[in-house]
């Protein structure tokens, strides 16, 4: 009786003729008896089934049993050949992705399967795991899916947005650690090449590249890569030193089980070296120590900034909003001349913090010269709080103008370099 309503079931959608591929799925299919899901498969395709979607429907098959089973019904179902033969796999054991890629092997043409494994209970296996797993694997698989790979990052983000159901930073393939390296022999074997750790290309699966993180357990040379990707120039002899601030702030953030921001690294590695070092090598070079806002010039704003060792520079911009922080940026383009000093994109921020009589402002200046620098400062006035951004930053980079300037000197051992 049941095959009987196998076959009236077919037909009907058969016979609506409203899409010609019907798909059969006996649920349950990996708990059944071979010899009777073999009949109900073989009436099913009689009847006009043209997929046979095999379910493991409580995720109870092993990829053992999941090939046995595809290879019983290809061997033994005398029409399987007029039928797609599907899989449906849930995760409750972990197996979902090892038991889809079982049936690929044993001769299953289709996998259903979900973005983010999203399903029911323990979910699906990822579209983007069986994806990437039969293009990384072709050689052993032999098939592909003709799915665009870039777009598997995207898609995942969109699909974590919309469902409100955030991604594991483990997620094979587009969790955030997908990419990522802490260790510090990972991080030297990916700089030296990718494929030492990373089986496909950041890329190819729509995500940015790989990120280095930085924290316990790095080594000084992901350090370094990071301050070159800054365009801030280090050399070889100075990374004792720059290791040991790293080790220290890397220890203490590891403790409240945390990794170092980029910022971070920069305020509290970087600069403090630089700055140590060019006081060592008996560099008393100009540095903003004060300014003053002194009669407007020719109709415009002015500034007098005085420098560590008594000199004073004149600038001097239209009266706006930020007329200060301009005629600053003037000023100091003659500390440095010659060069283009110019705010970044997102030149100046300012933010409220806190209320009341713990009101205070928050402004972060980014100045770009040949190296680009970002710092911040706090005040309870809001003008006060952009300045000293601004002289923080520029004081900043040009601790690293003179720094460059130092080791670019015949007399310096080793040239900066990307390489530690």
């Amino acid at each position: 009786r049941i095959q009987e309503s196998v076959r009236e079931a077919v037909q009907v959608f058969v016979d609506a003729g409203a899409n010609p591929d019907v798909e059969f799925s006996p649920e349950d299919a990996t708990r059944t008896e071979p010899a009777f899901l073999r009949e109900v498969v073989e009436r099913a395709i009689d009847a006009g089934a043209t997929t046979v979607n095999i379910p493991d429907t409580v995720g109870y098959a092993t990829p053992d049993q999941m090939y046995q089973l595809i290879t019983d019904l290809k061997t033994n179902v005398p029409n399987i050949d007029k039928a797609t033969i599907s899989v449906h796999c849930h995760n409750d054991l972990g197996l979902a992705a090892a038991n889809s890629l079982a049936a690929v092997e044993a001769g299953a043409q289709q996998v259903e399967c979900t973005v983010n494994g999203l399903g029911e209970r323990a979910g699906m296996p990822s579209t983007e795991a069986i994806v990437m797993a039969l293009k990384v694997r072709q050689d052993h698989y032999h098939t592909y899916t003709g799915v665009d790979t870039k777009k598997l990052v995207p898609t995942s983000k969109v699909v974590e947005q919309w469902s409100g159901i955030q991604r594991s930073p483990f997620q094979p393939v587009t969790g955030r650690n997908a990419f990522a390296h802490e260790s510090g022999i990972h991080q030297d074997g990916v700089l030296k090449n990718p494929e030492t750790y990373e089986i496909m290309k950041p890329e190819d699966v729509g995500c940015d590249g790989s990120e280095l993180i930085l924290g316990k357990h790095s080594g000084m040379r992901a350090v370094c890569d990071r301050f070159s990707q800054y365009d801030l120039p280090w050399r070889k002899e100075d990374r004792d030193a720059f290791r040991r601030r790293f080790k220290k702030l890397a220890d203490s953030k590891a403790a409240n089980k945390k990794y170092l921001s980029d910022d971070e690294l920069l305020e509290e590695v970087y600069f403090p070296t630089v700055e140590d070092i060019l006081a060592t090598a008996g560099k008393n070079d100009p540095i903003i120590a004060g300014w003053t806002r002194v009669d407007p010039i020719d109709g415009l704003e002015a500034v007098e900034i005085s420098t560590r060792d008594g000199k004073i520079f004149q600038g001097k911009a239209k009266n706006t909003e930020q007329g200060t922080i301009n005629a600053l940026v003037e000023g100091m383009k003659n500390i440095l001349p010659g060069t283009d000093l110019v705010p970044g994109k997102a030149g100046y921020h300012e933010e409220s913090i806190g209320s009341g009589s713990d009101a205070a402002a928050r402004a972060t200046v980014t100045l770009h010269n040949d190296h680009t620098v970002k710092h911040s400062a706090q005040h309870t006035r809001q003008d006060r709080a952009a300045t000293d951004a601004v002289i923080g930053a520029f004081n900043r980079l040009y601790a690293v103008h003179e720094y460059q300037k130092m080791i670019a000197q015949p007399d310096s051992a080793t040239p900066p370099s990307s390489t530690p």
